[in-house]
């Protein structure tokens, strides 16, 4: 990381996975590769950070550590309405509101922050998944699974009951969790 600063701009320069914060003046704008993404004032960017709701797939997956699940498949109607991702991994909606140009028969990207997936007891519905890696840190643990052929993140609060590696477990999403990005854009679809 490194950062510039002179009066009235600054820059700061993330070497990992080739992102840029760059801000001159009031503004702040993500650069990748030589493209400009989310461009935004600091305050916005403020709410953009504390409230996850990055513009993009790629902001989502360098903001926040550890950074947003994202999943690429599609919402079918199965007895409800069901996220799909692969062949064996599924995740309920439950009565979740779909923001326009969201349903069944797109191709989407749900995104899912770590600490908005739920970790149930294996067989108590949901996404079927195994425990493979536990990262305890004392006011939270990460959970490293794996749901088909799906890695994803969970963090659970430090004072859960142990989880041990190797263990079946269920996936679900709190309520107001996902977050929805066009299948072929990857921009940001949650305008409700």
């Amino acid at each position: 990381v490194k950062l510039s600063r002179a009066p009235g701009h600054f820059s700061l320069d993330l070497v990992a996975g080739a992102a840029t914060l760059v801000g001159f003046g009031p503004a702040l704008t993500f650069a990748r590769v030589g493209q400009l993404a989310a461009p935004t004032i600091p305050t916005a960017l403020t709410v953009t950070l504390s409230n996850a709701n990055p513009a993009d797939t790629f902001v989502a997956s360098f903001i926040g550590s550890p950074p947003m699940n994202l999943l690429r498949g599609e919402i079918v109607a199965d007895g409800g309405l069901v996220f799909v991702a692969g062949e064996a991994a599924c995740l309920p909606l439950g009565g979740e509101a779909l923001p326009a140009g969201v349903g069944p028969g797109r191709a989407l990207i749900l995104g899912i922050r770590p600490e908005a997936l739920r970790v149930l007891p294996d067989g108590a519905g949901g996404c079927p998944a195994v425990v493979e890696e536990v990262e305890s840190l004392g006011n939270e643990t990460l959970l490293g699974l794996r749901a088909g052929e799906l890695a994803l993140t969970a963090r659970l609060d430090g004072t859960m009951p142990s989880i041990r590696r190797g263990a079946r477990v269920a996936l679900a999403l709190a309520p107001g969790a996902p977050h929805w990005f066009d299948g072929t854009t990857e921009t940001r679809r949650d305008e409700l």
